[in-house]
């Protein structure tokens, strides 16, 4: 432990070396002192702000703290830099295409000249797509010369080096054996060999082939997602098949997002397996400013649409237009109170009102006041009977409309048959209105039970008739059936004694 440096017996060794920058330039205006602290104002040395946001600096003699600015880059001015000039942004140089003034390079009306090196002999003059050694053109999709991916509809053309050579009979063993222990990963590889042995196997045979011998793993035709860069192949090759092949372990679908895509039937998803391939990239590039297929948005023949800008706000002040690090707003502290934005308790304990200035109000949707405090009114209850309105946080101190004292109000109550207000149904004077009366048996409108037209249910239990509206019959049921019901009940209680008076006998030594 005596080894061990220890910085208090060395000194301040980094303030010392802080101060012998400062020597000999104690009277030099144009020399900035070293400040000891990193988070001072990097101009004055003041610890309550930034330099951006110095307040000694003198815009009109453009000196920042006794130290010249100097003149604008852009206009020659001097009080600002070249980022905060307001006038416009002047060309100096020469365009880097043709080499005059007047505009910049991504503004020149000349033909652009290249001047890099190939990326495919590494020789200057021309660029990849126009080299003398790169040899005709090779389609991506079916590895044939003279035409491109975008106009090819031959079938794909697998690479199957990395995949390993093995009889048929090996690789279905493989498959097997990956079924059996449930693995997708394994059971995908095997498939690959097993068809790189039998070119011609396809999807529909295979699947056949897994239900005869009871693989853990179906092979479900899904519908397809559209998607114009996405292509369904088979394993033979051939492109744009209609539905997508899924690996799964039961022929049910386990996932409500599946369920829509999912065949109805075992004969409909062998019937989609011989249409069915997996998805691969259709090599072919989309320009994000057509969105069409074979060109990218630099050779756009369209116009340039302009994209929406992602907004920049202050998660300090809540502001749009700049960051925490540009907010003039004082910094608030994360683990102070959410109400007053102090440090040293939280909102529940916060001895300031509650502030309203983030709340949205549950009446009329607008931010900066309570439901109670509402201009538009509300914010209350009142009883339905005398209309007397309290506030929600007393509604311990007054009564709803089950509970007033006083007579109760006919102008109040609604009918139930005609809906006019001021009687209840049972004393309407409109004839009744049987479209608004529901059966209890079948849920049908238009009648009550005494008047269904469909057949009663038999009993539901033993118990009883089933029939909770039989008048004296009710409760009777099945007696017999009760009686012998609760003899059997009687019989295994004696049972059940009988047995642990034996086991109590018998753990006892008798």
């Amino acid at each position: 432990m005596s080894d061990m440096w220890d910085p208090a017996s060395e000194g301040d060794w980094g303030k010392e070396a802080s101060h012998e920058l400062d020597i000999g330039h104690e009277g030099n205006e144009n020399v900035k002192p070293q400040f000891d602290n990193d988070n001072n104002c990097r101009n004055c040395g003041a610890p309550d702000h930034f330099a951006r946001n110095c307040p000694n600096a003198d815009a009109d003699a453009g000196v920042r703290g006794g130290t010249s600015m100097g003149a604008c880059f852009n206009c020659g001015e001097e009080g600002h830099s070249k980022l905060q000039c307001p006038q416009p942004r002047k060309l100096t140089g020469a365009c880097f295409n043709c080499n005059q003034e007047g505009h910049s390079k991504a503004e020149c009306p000349n033909p652009r000249v290249f001047t890099g090196t190939c990326h495919f002999c590494s020789q200057e003059g021309h660029p990849a797509s126009a080299c003398p050694e790169k040899g005709p053109v090779v389609c991506k999709n079916c590895k044939t010369e003279g035409h491109t991916v975008k106009d090819c509809t031959k079938n794909r053309q697998f690479d199957l080096n990395n995949v390993p050579d093995k009889l048929p009979e090996e690789a279905w063993a493989n498959m097997k054996k990956a079924s059996d222990d449930k693995d997708i990963q394994e059971f995908r590889e095997a498939l690959q060999a097993y068809s790189k042995a039998v070119p011609e196997a396809t999807y529909q045979e295979i699947a056949i082939k897994m239900r005869e011998e009871n693989f853990k793993i179906y092979l479900i035709g899904l519908e397809k997602i559209n998607a114009d860069v996405i292509s369904l192949i088979d394993l033979q090759g051939v492109l744009d098949r209609e539905y997508a092949v899924g690996f799964f372990f039961s022929n049910k679908p386990s996932r409500s997002s599946h369920k829509p895509r999912w065949p109805e039937n075992d004969e409909d998803n062998i019937e989609r397996l011989a249409n069915a391939g997996l998805p691969y990239d259709r090599l072919i590039v989309k320009c994000r400013n057509c969105d069409e297929l074979g060109h990218i948005a630099k050779s756009c023949p369209q116009e340039a649409r302009e994209f929406e800008k992602v907004g920049i706000k202050c998660n300090n002040c809540g502001e749009a237009g700049h960051r925490v690090r540009d907010c003039p707003t004082a910094r608030k502290s994360k683990y102070g109170c959410r109400n007053c934005g102090l440090d040293g308790h939280v909102a529940r304990e916060c001895p300031e009102p509650r502030s309203a200035a983030d709340v949205e109000c549950r009446k009329c949707g607008e931010t900066g006041h309570f439901a109670k405090d509402c201009p538009q009114g509300g914010g209350g209850r009142a009883c339905r009977n005398c209309g007397q309105v309290y506030p929600i946080r007393k509604i311990s101190e007054d009564h709803l409309a089950r509970e007033c004292d006083k007579p109760r109000d006919p102008s109040t109550i609604q009918c139930r048959n005609c809906d006019q207000m001021g009687h209840p149904a049972r004393e309407c004077p409109e004839p009744k209105d049987w479209s608004k009366v529901q059966c209890n048996r079948c849920g049908e409108m238009g009648h009550t039970v005494r008047r269904c037209p469909q057949p009663e249910e038999p009993a539901g239990n033993e118990y009883g008739s089933g029939d909770y509206a039989a008048g004296d019959d009710y409760g009777q049921g099945n007696t017999q059936q009760e009686e012998s019901t609760w003899t059997d009940t009687n019989e295994i209680t004696d049972q059940f004694a009988e047995l642990k008076t034996v086991d109590a006998q018998e753990n006892s030594g008798w």
